[in-house]
């Protein structure tokens, strides 16, 4: 993968972060209806942008219950796999206990687990699945970007 195409793609969900989450809610998560932008990441590759999840997400990339989704890419039309940033009223370690049993219950093992300036840092992989979460502590709640395949 081109150091030029993801560094496209983080610029994109960068993009979408910042137009910021809805308040429509449901009994999983608090989404916005609709949105969907198709977006060239480079000469040969897309994505599509948004705020709902796909319908089937493998349970290894589960959102953490209650989270407001900000945003969704779709990367498989470019191999990368999917984008997806939200917020959630609980702490840090909480999401990311959460996220490291959702991987270690689907097979997956951990490759990384690192804390850097306050930011935590997992990484988990079998075969071609793969899953890498952000977790960083926001006013008294946790923003998390993750990105699976």
């Amino acid at each position: 993968m081109s150091t030029r195409l993801m560094f496209g793609a983080t610029l994109l969900l960068a993009s979408v972060v910042a137009l910021g989450g809805c308040d429509n809610k449901s009994d999983k998560q608090k989404q916005a209806p609709g949105f969907k932008m198709k977006v060239a990441l480079d000469e040969n590759h897309s994505a599509t942008l948004g705020v709902n999840l796909p319908e089937k997400m493998p349970p290894y990339a589960r959102v953490f219950p209650g989270a407001n989704v900000m945003s969704v890419v779709d990367m498989t039309a470019a191999q990368m796999g999917w984008m997806v940033a939200y917020e959630v009223p609980a702490q840090p370690k909480e999401v990311l206990a959460f996220h490291k049993k959702n991987a270690t219950d689907a097979g997956l093992k951990m490759t990384n687990e690192t804390t850097i300036q306050g930011s935590l840092n997992y990484t988990a992989k079998k075969g071609d699945a793969s899953l890498s979460v952000t977790i960083m502590a926001k006013d008294g709640g946790t923003f998390v970007q993750e990105t699976y395949k």
